[in-house]
């Protein structure tokens, strides 16, 4: 133990060159929940703000977990990492700058060599989104900070703040922030994000709306740095992607640009937007998801209703595609249904229904993916 401990006060001096000079404890953002003192619940923050704390209680069990990680700053003395206290934060890009701060009075607990502080790890689980438990499950390291004093330990280096970069992340996934009293220390701490380190881009709104091309996609940014260019992505369930188009972005510029694009083959039913943005250096992050809801069913007639033999219905389909039509009466009964091919644009469909009793039916319209594009009150006599 001794002589690891030796190796982690030699270690200390690597971080002295991190060390900024001018870099201060900053007002923390208001109104926002404490960290946790475990992995799970923990409270999520967004990487543009300034975050406060303290260094939570000892929990025997975060020390095992760490220890068998081999993750904290690939140091084998992970016993002293007991009192943690957490943030959680999800990526929007693949790299994230900080500063990490130590504050004044630090309550020291004890040890071999007089130094108090905070440790630091930028971490995530090896799982599907990054997310996990405290104590269970592999993690990867991506920013290791093995000590850091507050400026009231005149003995201890380095002190007080330290600028750190997390690169190497993937966009979507989250990703914990813990911070640990020094070998049990008890201190206040605080992270900072540079304004505006997560977005290259202001984007001030993105909507789309369906029309007789397609799906227009609008979008306006209030400034840009260093914007190589947007690409669209669709969807047709919120979770696989494809890229549909490309629009060049203004690089460096500062007022309104807008942006349009129009999806020609959107999905049946509902088609799911976002915007793949890229900067010069390759660095890129996506914006939130949108989705256009099909109006196929908004746009189609029937005639004549109430009908007795043949109901006639001229709709407009957005691509060619399989719809099946279901007459359901108001017992939720299908009572017929019909598959038929329409082809992009205007159709004019024939359907017999007098094999139906008399009543009132809706009608159903589904895509092949059995999704349910809308309804339609139907009279038969």
């Amino acid at each position: 133990m001794k002589q690891t401990r030796f190796i982690l006060c030699t270690a200390l001096f690597l971080f002295f060159m991190q060390c900024m000079q001018g870099q201060s404890w900053q007002p923390c953002t208001p109104g926002y929940p404490p960290p946790s003192d475990n992995c799970s619940p923990v409270p999520q923050i967004m990487a543009n703000n300034v975050y406060c704390g303290n260094t939570g209680n000892y929990t025997p069990n975060n020390a095992n977990w760490f220890s068998t990680s081999g993750a904290f700053c690939s140091y084998s003395d992970e016993e002293t990492i007991e009192n943690n206290s957490f943030y959680l934060l999800k990526a929007a890009q693949t790299s994230i700058n900080f500063t990490v701060c130590c504050g004044t009075g630090c309550l020291h607990a004890g040890d071999e060599f007089g130094v108090t502080g905070i440790q630091f790890d930028f971490f995530n689980f090896n799982t599907a989104n990054g997310l996990g438990t405290c104590g269970t499950g592999g993690i990867t390291s991506y920013y290791c900070l093995v000590q850091l004093s507050g400026t009231d330990c005149s003995p201890c280096t380095p002190k007080g703040c330290v600028v750190g970069t997390a690169s190497g992340l993937t966009i979507g996934h989250y990703y914990y922030i813990m911070f640990d009293g020094y070998e049990g220390d008890k201190c206040p701490f605080q992270i900072q994000f540079p304004p505006n380190s997560i977005l290259p881009i202001k984007l001030e709104s993105f909507s789309g709306v369906p029309n007789a091309s397609g799906n227009q996609l609008t979008w306006v940014t209030a400034s840009e740095q260093n914007n190589s260019r947007f690409d669209i992505e669709s969807s047709s369930d919120g979770e696989s992607w494809k890229k549909i188009g490309t629009k060049n972005g203004m690089g460096t510029t500062e007022g309104a640009i807008s942006y349009s694009f129009t999806d020609t083959n959107p999905y049946s039913f509902f088609t799911y937007y976002r915007l793949k943005q890229i900067d010069f250096n390759g660095n890129y992050f996506y914006s939130d998801i949108i989705s256009v809801q099909n109006t196929l069913m908004n746009d189609a007639f029937l005639s004549p209703n109430p009908v007795a033999d043949v109901l006639n219905i001229d709709i407009n389909a957005k691509n060619n595609a399989l719809y099946t039509f279901s007459f359901v009466s108001i017992s939720g009964t299908v009572s017929l249904e019909k598959s038929m091919v329409l082809e992009k644009g205007t159709n004019r469909l024939k359907i017999e229904v007098t094999s139906i009793p008399s009543g009132i039916y809706f009608l159903q319209i589904s895509d092949e993916l059995g999704n349910n594009i809308g309804a339609k009150k139907v009279f038969k006599y």
